[in-house]
C-alpha cells in the first residue's frame, strides 16, 4: 500500500521518515516548496533524543502526486487541512483511506470536503 503524508513538518515528517525506514512505501508532500526540494535532494534530517539522523525519503510537490492515492495521512496545520484534502480529492478513489493526525476538530470539515 502506498501512503501519502500531507504536511511534512514535525509530525508528518517524523512519521513518514520512520515509516520509510521500516520499509513502508511513503511519499511526503508539503506546500512549502523549498522543504520538498530539500527532502528530494538530501532526505529528511531529524534531531532529538535518539540522536541526529538523515533518512532518505520520497518527496513530491502536491502537483506531482499521481492517482490513485491509496492511503492519505493528513498532518498539516489545522487551518490548512480542508484545503489540502480538497486538492487531493481528484486523485482519490472510493478505496482511498484518509486519516487525520490532528486533534479531532477538523474531521467533520474533512469528511464534508470528501463528499462534496
Amino acid at each position: 500500500m502506498k501512503t501519502t503524508i500531507v504536511g511534512a513538518g514535525a509530525i508528518g515528517g517524523l512519521a513518514g521518515a520512520y515509516m520509510t525506514r521500516t520499509g513502508h512505501d511513503v511519499t511526503l508532500t508539503d506546500r512549502w516548496v523549498e522543504h520538498v526540494d530539500k527532502m528530494k535532494e538530501d532526505g529528511l534530517f531529524i534531531d532529538g533524543v535518539r540522536g541526529d539522523m538523515t533518512i532518505p525519503v520520497a518527496a513530491a510537490h502536491p502537483s506531482e502526486l499521481e492517482s490513485p492515492l491509496d492511503m492519505v495521512l493528513i498532518a498539516t496545520k489545522s487551518q490548512h487541512a480542508v484545503e489540502a484534502v480538497g486538492q487531493l480529492v481528484p486523485l482519490m478513489t472510493a478505496e482511498t483511506a484518509v486519516v487525520s493526525f490532528q486533534n479531532g476538530f477538523n474531521e467533520p470539515a474533512i469528511i464534508a470536503s470528501l463528499n462534496a
